[in-house]
């Protein structure tokens, strides 16, 4: 029995995905390469980001002539990953928003955006001008093969859109891939607004994914639908075997939203580097590189951190990777909020601290979220949790001595629990649900 098609519509997949999305673009990246192993073929449709916004209508021709030699040249025994651009706009209220986003809106400018913005909910995010072209290459490929199952990726909200007119198109049922809920980006009063659009788009799904355990919960009792958590992952193959650096090595790499409190970090590192003598300065260093330098440079310079610290723009995701390999030490930020009603209210995954499970290094964990960010590190045994200032400078002081008596910092994880999280593993979830939305009759809704 050969391969089934399941055909995946993600704005960003990588390698096609902008900087900022370089997390979420891994996800249906890694999908679609360890698929395969569980009965599924992948045709992932994404944005190419150095085409957005680069096409017309008139294009459609061509973008259809490209997505077919792809699929002309491609293994029919791996999946497959078609770029497509996007259109300079889609409609005239798209394109007013488009103009507006990129300038400067005072005043009535300002109001102008917002209900254009509410305008825009029943068509699309940022992503609906993505929308006409992934639909010209679905329609190919519904030409070249039969497509047995669906997936849209959220977020941006395109890929719901999309699997909710190929499934009306085609009859074909799908499943919705959700990296947030889908109401975190909205306002309290915006979100009272969104939700019937929101269940409307879902409400032809037959089933809801979501990255962390609370955050599927709310998806259950938003949506009325079968709903399961798979986190994001970690592909061993990928970490290189780079040796750790020659001096005491802590390192973060990646963006930082409010919540994740790197102010504590550097205080915390700058009264640790106090205690040292002059010679052990030039033992130890600290680690930045990501699109919050401006950030974590401000901040460093307030803890007078001094030479010690690192501090550079993006990497590359492989460079990333490098660096990991090469610390002692890996720092995580959670995020939490004491509001029940917030998405944060029992914490969230980061999808760094996967990666950081395939590095293989110890993990330092600030402040720690009461919720399932702890949960998930006690029961991999991979990292320790310190809340306060005086913790984590008592943290860095143990770990350099240790480092400095042992050559390295012990890691010892449950292996089993953090086998769980591989992106192998993760596929074969997915690859269970694609199973059985095939097999079972449709539901009516």
């Amino acid at each position: 029995m050969g391969l089934r098609t399941v055909l995946f519509f993600a704005h960003a997949c990588a390698p096609h995905h902008r900087a900022e999305s370089t997390m979420g673009a891994q996800r249906p990246a890694q999908f679609a390469k360890h698929l395969p192993e569980f009965g599924w073929r992948a045709l992932v449709v994404c944005c190419d980001a150095k085409r957005r916004r680069s096409a017309r209508r008139a294009d459609r021709g061509s973008v259809e002539t490209e997505v077919t030699r792809q699929w002309a040249g491609a293994d029919p025994e791996t999946s497959l990953v078609v770029p497509t651009p996007s259109l300079a706009s889609d409609g005239a209220i798209d394109a007013t928003w488009t103009r507006l986003q990129n300038r400067e809106a005072p005043g009535a400018l300002a109001l102008a955006r917002r209900a254009l913005t509410l305008a825009k909910y029943p068509r699309g995010d940022f992503s609906q001008s993505w929308q006409p072209c992934a639909r010209w290459a679905a329609e190919v490929l519904a030409r070249q093969c039969t497509i047995d199952v669906c997936v849209g990726e959220h977020g941006p909200d395109a890929g719901l859109f999309l699997a909710r007119w190929f499934h009306r198109e085609h009859g074909v049922p799908w499943v919705a891939d959700f990296r947030d809920p889908i109401l975190r980006p909205f306002e309290p009063w915006n979100r009272r607004l969104y939700r019937p659009i929101a269940r409307r788009l879902v409400s032809t799904t037959e089933h809801v994914v979501n990255v962390t355990p609370y955050w599927t919960e709310l998806d259950r009792d938003l949506f009325g639908l079968p709903a399961t958590c798979i986190p994001n992952g970690f592909d061993a193959g990928e970490h290189p075997a780079d040796e750790p650096d020659p001096v005491f090595t802590v390192s973060y790499t990646g963006n930082l939203v409010p919540e994740q409190p790197v102010e504590l970090a550097l205080e915390a590192w700058a009264a640790f580097v106090a205690g040292l003598s002059s010679v052990e300065h030039e033992r130890v260093r600290l680690v930045y590189r990501g699109l919050s330098l401006d950030r974590v440079r401000s901040a460093a310079t307030r803890a007078n951190v001094g030479a010690t610290l690192d501090a550079g723009e993006r990497v590359d995701r492989d460079e990333a990777l490098r660096l990991m390999q090469r610390s002692q030490l890996l720092l995580l930020f959670s995020a939490s909020d004491s509001d029940p009603n917030s998405y944060l209210h029992r914490g969230l995954y980061p999808g760094k601290v996967f990666e950081y499970f395939g590095a293989r290094r110890p993990i330092l964990c600030i402040p720690g979220d009461a919720g399932q960010l702890d949960a998930l590190l006690a029961q991999t045994r991979t990292g320790a949790i310190r809340s306060s200032r005086d913790e984590v400078t008592a943290f860095f002081s143990e770990a350099f001595a240790e480092w400095k008596r042992a050559g390295r910092l012990a890691y010892r994880p449950d292996e089993a629990t953090v086998a769980r999280y591989e992106r192998r593993a993760q596929a074969g979830a997915l690859a269970s649900i694609l199973d059985a939305v095939a097999q079972a009759p449709r539901r009516r809704r």
